[in-house]
């Protein structure tokens, strides 16, 4: 009879730690499938890599194309997917619309310090960026998110640019303007990316965000995030 009393001890030593984990394992997927798995949000991005390297010719640091004078903000649009309770994959779309000055510069015995720059037109830009985004939580507490988020996408640039009539005239000779036409469309695409180190959310279906980086969402980036989940299986209970 002790022989059998130990055994069934021993066996409810060797099982507990089993059983306590099947059960603390079954509460993060319980939570898993009443949380939200698919996310929609909304922002506003202030200053992004469009508006603030406007122009700029990489190997000539004083030399800018153009100078914004529009808002320097964008409106973004994301969905992201989450993968685990700490991992998200996503899409971002931005639009954002510029304008301001277009520049000529000159740099007179090619001292970059002795920078001479006038206005010869002006621009008008919209810009779409469609970037690829990856998101880990490195705080969770409640309804409290830290994290990280890193993308990469790209932007097309749709601009018109037109030259101002007094410096248009200056490009006359022979009867033939060596400026071409005084206006004309340059549209172009480029590679963007976006990163942040910091970011916060609070909430859980409807939750605020604020980010704080640099990239095609800004540096800074804030708005409103709803989730929900998507349809069980018919095999899932």
């Amino acid at each position: 009879m002790k022989h059998k009393l130990f055994s069934y001890f021993f066996c409810l030593i060797i099982t507990h730690p089993m059983l306590s984990f099947s059960q603390n394992d079954s509460i993060p997927s319980i939570i898993s499938r009443k949380s939200p798995n698919q996310f929609f949000s909304i922002s506003y991005a202030y200053l992004t890599p469009d508006y603030l390297c406007d122009g700029y010719l990489p190997g000539r640091p004083t030399e800018f194309e153009y100078a914004n004078k529009g808002v320097p903000d964008a409106l973004c649009i994301t969905y992201k997917y989450r993968l685990t309770n700490r991992i998200y994959l996503g899409l971002t779309g931005t639009i954002e619309q510029e304008n301001g000055d277009w520049l000529d510069n000159e740099i007179p015995g090619g001292n970059v310090f002795n920078l001479q720059t006038t206005v010869k037109g002006q621009f008008v830009r919209t810009c779409y960026t469609l970037g690829a985004d990856f998101r880990f939580d490195y705080v969770v507490s409640g309804m409290f998110r830290q994290y990280l988020v890193a993308g990469l996408g790209a932007t097309y640039e749709f601009e018109t640019d037109q030259y101002n009539p007094g410096f248009y005239d200056l490009g006359y000779w022979n009867g033939m303007n060596s400026y071409g036409p005084m206006r004309s469309t340059n549209n172009h695409a480029h590679i963007n990316g976006y990163i942040s180190p910091l970011g916060f959310s609070v909430g859980r279906k409807l939750n605020y965000f604020f980010e704080l980086g640099f990239g095609y969402r800004g540096v800074i980036n804030t708005g409103l995030s709803y989730g929900f989940n998507t349809k069980p299986k018919k095999n899932e209970k």
